[in-house]
């Protein structure tokens, strides 16, 4: 056998380097072409212009609510001259923030060269992490199964859709691993390069998501794993004590580096954010997480910003925002734990579904050879963790991008048993990629590779009868909602109504021709062509488009839906009116009076829509109006669902605050539905 080093090695390695750089590069030709027709999420602006606000000013002010190593690598892609960063301002909630973001790159720029940027610019930062993966894998689990590993993550669908998008969830995901791995390796040789590079992946993982803690303390669990089983007495052990110190040292010297060592979010000074730092904290709903937060700002032991992103993550994605979530033909007012596991088994092609169920069966029997059954162990271990974190949370809205940190672990254990299937000669080694080549057809031939699902959810066509989660559209049909109007509906001088997650700015940059969603009518009921997105067909209290459930739609873009005739739906006006009362809310100025008129009307006239009777609850507090605001919140006590705990509560709390101190009102309700 030739030592290692020597050239039959080096050989191997270096065919086996340029097997991977091409199966990225193919992932990334194939992730291009079938994302041609998409827009920018919805979440895109936000992040970019917090990205170019990062590079130029060092102000950390916007879009706090995520870490900013995406939002800074992408801001280096987006020079001045094409999108200039506006002045800032006072914001005064989240929709004003977004609205902000919005106008910058729709109303102020060219969103089209915009979006063709982003698109290099995260082809390059997930193709590149793709690859050190793949480099790691090679080392850990061998050459093939690397090989297989990356190709099982090359054809998968959800990986495909968002190698292009400015958002943080597949970056994290690959990172989470590489960590994983580095650490791994580094604890055992405690050679500086690699605790060296355990660090910078840690930190650069930390810098990406908030969810990477759940990283974090997979690698303290293998670090003091590592420290526990070393040989000898003392010395080995304070060795591999010293590299785990020095792992999370260097993370968290990456992770402030990546705010510039800033603990205040702007040089002009402190609460610049949409909501203050203090009032973010007083969301969160556990007394012990935010006394936690609380010390860590006291102590400075993160900055601000990352302080403020990990409140929000608390109160939106762990504890839960009151969103009525429509999931395998059932409406769950919170998560069930059981949620994200079946996410995984409707999204994956149904081969490396398969594929991946027998290989967790194969590596749990322990056949995997020793040298990668701790590589795999540990990847086993984090995505385990992700998995069970994520059955604590409350972030199903979110659907299969939360879960993508278990991707990696699948791709890595499925890669390791096809391998060593494979290793076996003859046969094996063409049966193995059976599975991978089920897989290729159904999933390399989707367009639009966001929406698509497998044929246990009722596949890519039909999964949106029995979910309602961002899996299924996210607002990448904007551009198609535009298209098809001006070329489909416009030359028949059909003018249609427009259901579609669409910034107002963008609509009027595509030149989007609608009417506006007031039917005179008092029943509610509108005749016309209808543009709807896909999410908004799903039962949804307590604004239910229940009408479109009736009938097929007349034609689709995707999960753009088309449906023409005439359709009953008796809360349009108190909608628009509630609509309308956040606006003079939240507005910049802020317009009291008349934002507690809209909400009273909305509240008459659909009683089952609680946020209107909260939010007006919210005005005539402000207002000074005590019992005008326990009225309000009775009514919106009344029409919420027992199952909406959090909401309820803070209901109940407030009023029996208000009854008790009337001279020291309490502050206002949290709306959920506005994070």
């Amino acid at each position: 056998m030739a030592k290692r080093g020597s050239r039959p090695i080096k050989a191997a390695q270096n065919w086996t380097s340029a097997l991977l750089l091409a199966v990225v590069a193919m992932a990334v030709v194939r992730s291009a072409w079938a994302t041609r027709l998409d827009s920018l999420t919805i979440d895109e602006p936000y992040h970019l212009v917090a990205g170019v606000s990062y590079v130029r000013t060092g102000d950390y002010r916007l879009n706090p609510e995520h870490p900013p190593l995406v939002k800074l690598w992408v801001g280096t892609f987006l020079p001045e001259r094409l999108l200039p960063l506006p002045p800032f301002r006072p914001l005064a909630d989240k929709p004003d923030e977004r609205a902000f973001a919005e106008g910058a790159v729709y109303r102020d720029a060219d969103p089209a060269e915009i979006q063709r940027r982003t698109r290099i610019a995260m082809f390059a930062l997930n193709g590149g992490l793709l690859f050190l993966l793949g480099l790691l894998l090679r080392r850990e689990i061998g050459e093939i199964p690397a090989l297989l590993s990356v190709a099982f993550l090359a054809i998968d669908p959800t990986v495909a859709s968002h190698l292009p998008v400015a958002m943080t969830d597949l970056p994290v995901a690959l990172l989470s691993a590489i960590a994983v791995l580095s650490a791994h390796r580094a604890f055992r040789t405690t050679r500086p390069l690699d605790v060296a590079l355990a660090g910078v992946a840690l930190g650069a993982a930390l810098g990406t998501k908030h969810s990477a803690l759940v990283t974090a303390a997979v690698v303290a669990g293998i670090a003091a794993a590592a420290t526990f089983r070393a040989s000898g007495a003392g010395f080995s052990r304070r060795r591999r004590a010293a590299a785990a110190g020095l792992v999370f040292a260097a993370a968290w010297l990456l992770l402030w580096g990546l705010y510039r060592f800033h603990f205040d979010e702007s040089r002009e000074g402190r609460d610049a954010f949409n909501r203050p730092l203090a009032t973010k904290l007083d969301d969160v709903g556990s007394p012990s997480t935010k006394e936690a937060l609380r010390a860590a700002e006291r102590l400075r032991a993160f900055p601000r910003a990352y302080l403020w992103g990990l409140a929000d993550v608390t109160r939106s994605a762990v504890e839960g925002r009151s969103f009525p979530l429509f999931a395998f033909g059932k409406i769950h007012r919170s998560t069930p734990a059981w949620y994200f596991a079946a996410i995984l088994g409707v999204k994956l092609p149904l081969g490396l579904l398969l594929a991946a169920v027998a290989s967790i069966g194969w590596a749990a029997a322990g056949r995997s050879d020793a040298p990668a059954r701790g590589a795999l162990v540990v990847l086993g271990v984090s995505g385990v963790a992700f998995l069970a974190a994520l059955a604590g949370s409350n972030s199903g809205y979110a659907g299969v991008r939360h879960a993508l940190p278990v991707f990696p672990p699948l791709a890595a254990v499925t890669g390791a048993a096809a391998g060593a299937f494979a290793a076996r000669g003859g046969r094996a080694r063409f049966l193995v990629l059976v599975p991978f080549a089920a897989a290729v057809l159904p999933a390399l031939s989707v367009t639009r590779p966001w929406e698509f699902h497998n044929l246990l959810a009722g596949g890519t066509e039909g999964a949106f009868r029995r979910l309602s989660d961002e899996g299924v559209d996210l607002g990448q049909r904007s551009l198609e909602v535009a298209s098809f109007e001006r070329e489909v509906l416009r030359p028949r001088g059909d003018v249609p109504y427009v259901v579609y997650p669409m910034a107002p700015e963008f609509a009027s940059r595509l030149g989007l021709r609608s009417r506006p969603w007031v039917s005179a009518d008092p029943s509610g009921t509108l005749a016309g062509t209808f543009l709807v997105s896909a999410v908004e067909v799903a039962p949804s209290p307590p604004w239910d488009y229940e009408a479109f459930r009736q009938v097929e739609p007349a034609d689709r873009r995707g999960n753009l839906l088309v449906y023409r005739g005439e359709f009953r739906i008796p809360w349009l006006r108190a909608k628009s009116l509630y609509m309308e009362g956040l606006s003079l809310l939240y507005g910049s100025p802020s317009n009291l009076a008349r934002a507690r008129d809209r909400f009273a009307e909305a509240a008459r006239l659909h009683p089952e829509g609680w946020p209107s009777a909260l939010e007006l609850g919210n005005t005539e507090l402000r207002l000074g109006r005590g019992a005008e605001a326990i009225a309000a919140w009775e009514l919106a006590l009344a029409s919420t669902s027992e199952d909406d705990t959090g909401i309820r509560s803070a209901l109940r709390d407030r009023i029996a605050r208000l009854r008790a101190s009337p001279g020291s009102p309490p502050d206002p309700i949290r709306n959920p539905w506005l994070e």
